[in-house]
């Protein structure tokens, strides 16, 4: 964009950054959209665009979420919250912990264990990060039931050897 040339009537363009007027903010009143960068190039690096939708990288808004990320992003800290239930019923009386060797059956059969997607699901449609966090903390919650129920056996059998060599 030469910051000489005659303005686009039907944009408002807006030069933030004189050393490089290829970067402008812009008003589009047609798309209804505030977008930062090169517009003529067809690169969009941010894009708002009511109701409340965000692009970066990206002007494609597909679907009901609102923002879009073209490319890899990075957070020290993202806050995830779930409208369903916590892993936390694992620990209710009436939740149904299978036996190990269900689990183990299921692997074999299904190559993934139970209640996660395979990752042929996972490759072809993502995944929900904050489902997937529920779900890992379900099965973190059903080990820790596991190891309680063999720290068990184990001390059992302890008190077994125990009281069999008492016997001799």
């Amino acid at each position: 964009m030469n910051p000489d040339a005659p303005l686009d009537p039907f944009l408002l363009n807006i030069i933030v950054n004189p050393a490089n007027p290829n970067q402008p903010f812009t008003i589009n009143p047609f798309l209804n959209t505030f977008d930062w960068g090169e517009i003529a190039g067809a690169e969009t690096p941010l894009r708002v665009f009511p109701p409340g939708k965000v692009g970066i990288n990206t002007d494609n808004f597909v679907g009901t979420h609102s923002l879009y990320i073209e490319g890899s992003a990075i957070a020290e800290e993202i806050y995830v919250k779930l409208m369903a239930d916590w892993g936390d019923y694992v620990f209710e009386p009436d939740y149904v912990l299978r036996s190990l060797s269900e689990v183990e059956a299921f692997i074999k059969e299904h190559k993934h264990l139970p209640g996660l997607q395979p990752a042929s699901e996972i490759d072809a449609n993502g995944l929900f990060l904050g489902e997937m966090e529920r779900i890992v903390v379900e099965k973190v919650e059903e080990l820790t039931l596991y190891i309680i129920t063999l720290q068990k056996e184990i001390d059992a059998l302890k008190a077994d050897v125990i009281r069999l060599n008492g016997e001799r």
